[in-house]
């Protein structure tokens, strides 16, 4: 396991009281392979005392790798070291997740996510510094979750959301009050904003020029689909990289940047190639009034218009984790 050169953010979803655990779609071992290409694979189980640490992989066998980079977490050296919770007379293990992402994926978002039950239920999710580590080839991403169960429970299982794409796609116009709809959701344009570079608003997400899209949305109350926003340029293509001033860059383009940069001496953060090249967009998030906002980082005089398209939950179990070591 490489050594972890910075905090990666638990992909979790946490589920609302309001609503009931979601029983899953399928139930499979891992690896788990889904729609997008990523691979989804236990990495490893960890059980931690207060003098001891043991972890093991899949298949019940010593893992060594996991247990060093454990301990340098737990030890203090690492940044963001991970906090162990346990569940007073069961069994507490540290289940590790292991992602490995293709290198046609466009860009490092996950597609999938671990789902967060509420207090008191059966997995008790705890903070994993997990890391991004890039070869040129592909990505691998680590996650933990704390996993509690009875003493003789042998085997456990942890459930994860994953986004099965729409084929349907819509566009809309990058210009304030322009609208679209798709799959019943609603949008309209409120505004967009150049972002200047250094600006507050810039840092600490972005470097060079960006554009603040504000778009109005209206969905259906109980709908779960999961947006994305593509910018395209006047010919109808899709645009998923830009370089610092906004201007457009193919595919290939930016997978030659990316060759280069990964050929080259450097920190190994993934987060210094922005200061080259930069996916296209940034992701919005939602405000209270069904407000989001979209940071779009491909000029809109060159990619006049955005795509949406999304995604709908398919829930599945990663099942026959071992408690126990052989």
């Amino acid at each position: 396991m490489p050594r972890v050169s910075g905090n990666t953010e638990l992909p979790l979803w946490v589920q609302s009281p309001s609503k009931p655990m979601p029983q899953p779609d399928e139930i499979v071992a891992t690896p788990y392979r889904t729609p997008y290409g990523d691979t989804v694979d236990v990495y490893g189980v960890c059980k931690v005392t207060e003098d001891s640490v043991a972890c093991w992989k899949r298949d019940g066998s010593d893992n060594p790798e996991l247990r060093k980079e454990l301990l340098h977490q737990l030890e203090g050296s690492a940044p963001g070291h991970g906090q162990i919770s346990t569940l007073y007379g069961n069994k507490n293990r540290l289940v590790v997740l292991q992602t490995t992402l293709p290198a046609t994926f466009a860009g490092v978002r996950r597609r999938w996510s671990i789902v967060a039950p509420e207090p008191g239920n059966y997995f008790r999710h705890v903070a994993f510094a997990g890391g991004t580590y890039a070869d040129g080839r592909n990505q691998v991403q680590y996650s933990g979750v704390g996993v509690s169960a009875p003493r003789d429970q042998r085997t456990a299982s942890v459930l994860i959301r994953v986004q099965h794409p729409v084929i349907e796609v819509s566009t809309l116009d990058i210009a304030p009050g322009a609208s679209s709809s798709f799959q019943g959701i609603g949008f309209r344009i409120r505004s967009v904003d150049l972002i200047k570079p250094g600006s507050e608003q810039s840092a600490p997400y972005f470097r060079g020029k960006a554009w603040k899209i504000q778009i109005e949305i209206k969905r259906p109350a109980d709908d779960e689909t999961d947006l994305e926003y593509t910018p395209l340029d006047h010919d109808g293509n899709l645009v998923r990289f830009s370089d610092t001033l906004g201007n457009p860059l193919s595919d290939k383009q930016y997978e030659e940047q990316r060759r280069a940069y990964f050929a080259a001496p450097h920190t190994g953060q993934l987060s210094a190639l922005m200061d080259y090249v930069r996916e296209a967009v940034f992701d919005g998030s939602f405000d209270q009034e069904g407000l989001v906002t979209v940071f779009d980082m491909v000029d809109p005089k060159a990619a006049p218009t955005l795509q949406i398209n999304g995604a709908v939950p398919h829930y599945v179990k990663l099942g026959g984790i071992p408690l126990d070591p052989k």
